[in-house]
């Protein structure tokens, strides 16, 4: 029996054991690309899960078409049931697959989220959740994702400076012909009282909750583009 979370019109199965805090950072993402990117077409989420993150963005209106995948065959059974239940199979297609290895080469896509396993140094192999042991899972995804955008595509990853900094991945992004875009710094303490009102929708309390846990895992997002697409601007500060 899965458990049940609504954004908006979509009403998301999940098991609680396949979360890694995307069913409370996808608000995040929402204000993110609202306020950074705008409605795309077509949205990929990596290492989906549930698949928290891409639902909440298709839900809010912010993609027409929404792809997601993932390596824990849990998690796929997860997501054919969400789109079974909420009659989407017209606008999401669910895949099996260990990074983008089963991806069709067809696939492509303006935005690519997630929220990828943030420990790559260490040695555990079975919480895939949170651990990516060598940053196999980021080296590979680096790899092979530039096919998969569109012209003027780009990458909107969280991360925690708990285990890494944008200076972590700058040589798997850059290696592969990408360039960061814009790094998002961890929200203060301070900063959790500001810019309420870009959060449309969202009760006082779940705005409150979700910058605070924002704040308490020093969670930061990288948005990474093409190098074709755009030249290097700044970083902020301290980030790299």
């Amino acid at each position: 029996m899965y458990s049940k979370i609504r954004y908006k019109n979509i009403e998301v199965s999940f098991l609680w054991r396949l979360n890694g805090g995307g069913i409370i950072f996808a608000h995040e993402f929402v204000h993110i690309v609202s306020q950074k990117i705008g409605k795309v077409g077509h949205v990929f989420e990596y290492c989906a899960g549930p698949g928290f993150i891409g639902f909440s963005l298709l839900a809010n209106g912010l993609c027409d078409r929404l792809t997601v995948a993932d390596v824990n065959p849990l998690a796929v059974d997860v997501l054919k049931d969400t789109v079974k239940n909420n009659n989407l199979q017209d606008r999401v297609a669910v895949y099996h697959s260990d990074c983008l290895d089963a991806i069709p080469e067809t696939e492509r896509w303006d935005l690519v989220v997630g929220n990828p396993p943030w420990i790559l140094d260490s040695k555990n192999t079975k919480e895939i959740a949170v651990c990516d042991p060598g940053g196999r899972v980021h080296k590979k995804f680096f790899k092979d994702i530039k096919e998969h955008l569109v012209p003027g595509g780009s990458i909107l990853f969280i991360e925690s400076t708990w285990f890494t900094s944008a200076g972590s991945f700058k040589e798997m992004v850059e290696s592969n012909g990408l360039t960061f875009r814009q790094i998002l710094g961890p929200v203060s303490y301070p900063g959790i009282f500001k810019n309420w009102a870009e959060y449309k929708g969202l009760k006082t309390p779940l705005i409150i909750f979700l910058r605070l846990c924002l704040a308490f895992r020093d969670a930061y997002f990288l948005w990474i583009m093409s190098q074709d697409d755009l030249p290097v601007p700044p970083s902020g500060p301290g980030l790299l």
